[in-house]
Order: C-alpha cells, then structure tokens, then sequence
C-alpha cells in the first residue's frame, strides 16, 4: 500500500515485483475530501490539510510502499467482490471507501504535527527489524526460511529483504552468521564448550565453515579464542 498525492496534470507509473501482484487503486479528488472531511478538518493529517490548502509543505508521496495489513486485505478482497446486491453496491463501496480512507486520513492520537505520513511507515519498519533480529536469534541453529520470517512479520519475502537490508546496511544472511558467530564466541569465551561444540550449537555441520565465518566475523580463529 501506498498514499500519495497526484498533482493535475501529473502520471502514476506502477511496477509488477512479481507475477501474482494485483493492483486495487482508490482515487478521491481533493475537492470530494474537503466536502466528506471538512467538518472535521483540523483533525485530518497534517500533510493531508497542507495538500488541502495548497501549501508549499505539501509532499507528493505521503507514505512508503508496504504490504497490506490483515484489515486492509480484507478490505480490499471485499471491493473486488463485493458481496451485496448490485443494487446497494454504490452504498456498500461509499461505506468501505470511507472505512477505509479514514484508517489513513486522520493523525493518530498524540503524533505531532509536523510529523509527516511516512513517520508510521518508519516507525514499523524499525519494529519490523528488532522482530527479525530476535527471530533470527532464536534460530541460530537453523537456516534462514525466509518465508516464514515474512509471514511472521506480515509482509512479502523481496519486501523484507530489501527492507532489512536497507535498515540494517547488512542482509538477512550476513545478519544470521553475526548473530551466530556473536554467541559461538561468547560460548568459548565463557569455557563451556569446545569449537566442535560451539559449532554445533550454532548450527555449523563443517569446522571449516565455521573457522572461516568466525575469521571474517572476529578477525581470529575460534581455537585462538579459545586458547587466549
């Protein structure tokens, strides 16, 4: 999902990531949202009454590209079919376009305001984050099934992925193996466990993978560690 506004005059491109993605567009002039909202103007996002007052602070692009939430697919699936008679059917879209609308249109209690629509997206996005690397963490004797490290958190694999990456300059992977490497090194550390077992504990069938991950981690091999 994205909000945005279109200035007159001005082009919407879209570009299909995969080939199972659909594209459900809602279009509401800016005259229909000051005559629906009007009443209740001041309470309407910040960003949303600067492009109502044509103000210079107005921003084009009001939130970043994320995957729909549970409601909003909901939503969404009932526009596509919408499951009343086609006679009430004007009523019916009026009813979920304004459901809808008003999930986004409207500042959250207590937010600032000049803080800007893609605050929220920001704000999830790094709750996203600490859910993987916990997630992550609870996993370091396992591969990485990104999959279900997505349903988990809601959102498509690519998107995660590149969200991640984007958040952390570091991927999933290179993630997992510091996440691994980090405790394998605090198990030795502490004079518990011996390489073999570190290794094993952490996931590593192969003690020469492990020796070269925990190289290019540390910067020295785990016997070094172990041995200092």
């Amino acid at each position: 999902m994205v909000i945005f506004h279109r200035g007159f005059g001005q082009e919407l491109t879209a570009t299909r990531m995969e080939k199972d993605e659909s594209y459900l567009i809602l279009s509401a002039t800016t005259n229909w949202i000051s005559r629906t909202f009007g009443a209740r103007q001041e309470a309407l996002h910040p960003m949303l009454r600067a492009i109502l007052n044509n103000s210079e602070s107005a921003s084009a692009i009001l939130g970043k590209v994320r995957s729909l939430s549970l409601a909003e697919k909901e939503i969404a699936y009932g526009l596509i079919s919408p499951p009343v008679p086609v006679a009430a059917q004007e009523y019916w879209y009026l009813a979920k376009v304004l459901e809808l609308l008003t999930h986004h249109l409207f500042a959250p209690n207590g937010l600032q305001t000049t803080e800007p629509f893609c605050s929220k997206i920001k704000r999830a996005d790094r709750v996203r984050t600490e859910h993987c690397i916990s997630w992550l963490s609870d996993r370091l004797d396992q591969p990485i099934n990104l999959n279900e490290l997505a349903k988990s958190v809601g959102c498509a694999p690519h998107y995660l992925s590149r969200q991640f990456k984007k958040s952390t300059g570091v991927t999933l992977k290179q993630k997992h193996r510091e996440l691994r490497i980090d405790h394998a090194a605090k198990l030795l550390q502490d004079g518990d466990f011996n390489v073999t077992e570190a290794a094993l504990e952490v996931g590593y069938n192969s003690l020469s993978h492990f020796s070269k991950a925990f190289q290019e981690e540390k910067g020295q091999l785990p016997s070094e560690l172990l041995s200092s």
